[in-house]
């Protein structure tokens, strides 16, 4: 018997009724886990079916909420026994179900962009790597968060559609930065922090909700280097909509009306977008991390070769003014913990054997760190194909280290690139890196050709994170606390931006303006 083709009109007809289907049997599982289900779970599954339910009627929630979960992932969590539920795996497990629902209801196939191909491709070198993994746990721990990663690149890319989600995503990613930064700044001044994390002159390292300086100076960078183009970009539309305004004023108080909403409505938007930029970079300099400073200053570097020749000349009239200050003696000025953390940033970088230099504690945080250096080179030298075993840095760390004191592992290798060399093998290095050039070229693309002032925006910000990532990577992990699910959210906007199909023509009432200005950034 011969087969006949399907038709569009019958894939048309039973898409929807899949859908439906599929929304049933979900309304269904989640019905019966609420009537399962033990306190509090039974009281948390009552909202979460309403959550789920607005996701699928407003998709874009989606991966806002997960953006929105990363800062606070561990607050208010459940424990689920051997397991603790999260905002940010809630938020996870939503997004899971609502993506391909979204895409059978919308008959939209699922695109697989070449950024998204390199980091499958990582994942698989992961895969492989667990072959002379000798603990298999902390292996898929480390996979579930390069998943969860391409989770939120692809739901960014298939979900975020129209200029208001962008804005409703970035005042979302603002309001992480200023609540992070507020509440980093009451530990700092406070105290309200570990003796450890003591910095001289009553002042503490802040850390927010993250648990340690690094990591919340990381998610700052994130956000505070995106944050700025945008911010730059809504102060040329707030400025463009305040000499419509004044244009029209002489047709009368009633006939502008309109242009008067949408002024305010833009003004709002830029004081938003710069409060939390700036409140970011307030917050990069509380954590006192040494390496989220040379990271934020590398990104702002990247950010002003990339953008027009205004904020170029702008910037290095900046350069020669604070050039001028340091050789001035401008540094004796500030504080002097603020100055001895500078001069300690030569020995995060620099090279020697932790066999040559004697333990004390002004060198301990520097051997400290070598030491995990060269465990992770020697793991790389010995298993240079695919590694001791992704997730196995620590289980194997012990053998490798080249210091008689250091025998536990700090977690990770303090430089990522030296971590997934040892884990993954030079293979996995490679596939990292490729990752890494992906972002960047798509980046720089949606800077470069975007069609609108908003896509180049989304690119600028894209390029300066992910340049700051890049470097601080060198003496850090940014890889995890979720950390890589902010990352993947701005590098899924530049994807956005880079295609400029959803930016130009959809919008918020007068935020959604089909006309398309270039911005001084």
């Amino acid at each position: 018997m011969r087969l006949q083709p399907v038709s569009s009109v019958s894939l048309q007809r039973i898409s929807p009724r899949l859908a439906a289907v599929a929304g049933v049997l979900l309304s269904l599982a989640l019905a019966f886990a609420i009537l399962r289900l033990p306190p509090p779970l039974n009281l948390i599954a009552v909202p979460g079916v309403l959550l789920g339910t607005l996701m699928l009627i407003a998709p874009s929630l989606a991966p806002m909420l997960l953006v929105a979960s990363v800062p606070v992932q561990d607050v208010g969590a459940v424990s689920l026994g051997v397991q603790t539920l999260t905002a940010t795996k809630a938020a996870v497990g939503a997004t899971a179900v609502v993506l391909p629902l979204v895409l059978l209801a919308r008959r939209q196939p699922l695109r697989l962009p070449a950024l998204a191909v390199a980091i499958v491709g990582y994942i698989l070198t992961q895969v492989i790597s667990l072959r002379a993994a000798r603990e298999l746990l902390p292996g898929f721990a480390e996979i579930y968060r390069w998943t969860v990663m391409l989770l939120a690149l692809l739901a960014v890319v298939h979900l975020v559609r129209g200029r208001a989600a962008i804005i409703w995503l970035s005042s979302v990613v603002a309001a992480g930065a200023i609540g992070q930064a507020a509440l980093g700044a009451v530990q700092s001044v406070l105290g309200l922090a570990p003796e450890s994390f003591a910095v001289g002159g009553g002042i503490f390292r802040a850390y927010g909700t993250f648990g340690k300086p690094n990591p919340y100076a990381g998610y700052l960078e994130m956000t505070g280097l995106w944050l700025l183009p945008l911010a730059i970009w809504a102060l040329r539309e707030a400025w463009n909509a305040g000499s419509a305004w004044h244009r029209a004023r002489s047709d009368g108080f009633v006939a502008s009306r309109a242009l008067r909403r949408d002024l305010l409505v833009r003004l709002g938007l830029c004081a938003w977008l710069t409060l939390g930029s700036v409140c970011s970079f307030l917050g990069i300099g509380l954590s006192f991390s040494r390496g989220a400073w040379l990271g934020a200053a590398a990104g702002l570097v990247v950010l002003v070769l990339a953008a027009s020749r205004r904020v170029q000349i702008a910037g290095v009239g900046l350069a020669l003014v604070g050039s001028l200050f340091l050789l001035a003696g401008g540094a004796t000025v500030l504080p002097d913990a603020v100055r001895e953390r500078a001069v300690q940033l030569t020995s995060q970088i620099r090279l020697f054997d932790v066999r040559d230099v004697q333990l004390t504690d002004e060198t301990f945080a520097a051997i400290e760190r070598m030491t995990h250096w060269q465990a992770g080179l020697a793991m790389a030298r010995e298993f240079p194909l695919t590694g001791v075993g992704v997730g196995n840095y620590n289980v194997r760390f012990a053998e490798f280290s080249p210091h008689p004191v250091f025998r536990i592992s700090q977690g990770h290798a303090h430089n990522y690139y030296i971590h997934a060399a040892a884990e993954t093998g030079f293979l996995g290095l490679a596939a990292y890196l490729l990752v890494s050039l992906f972002a960047l070229v798509a980046a720089l693309r949606s800077s470069r050709q975007g069609r609108s002032a908003l896509d180049r925006a989304l690119g600028l910000g894209a390029l300066a994170a992910t340049t700051a990532v890049m470097v601080h990577n060198v003496v850090e992990n940014l890889h995890v606390l979720n950390l890589s699910v902010q990352l993947a959210a701005i590098w899924g906007l530049a994807l956005v931006a880079e295609r400029s199909r959803s930016l130009a023509g959809s919008g918020c009432g007068a935020l959604g303006a089909k006309r398309q200005r270039r911005s001084p950034s």
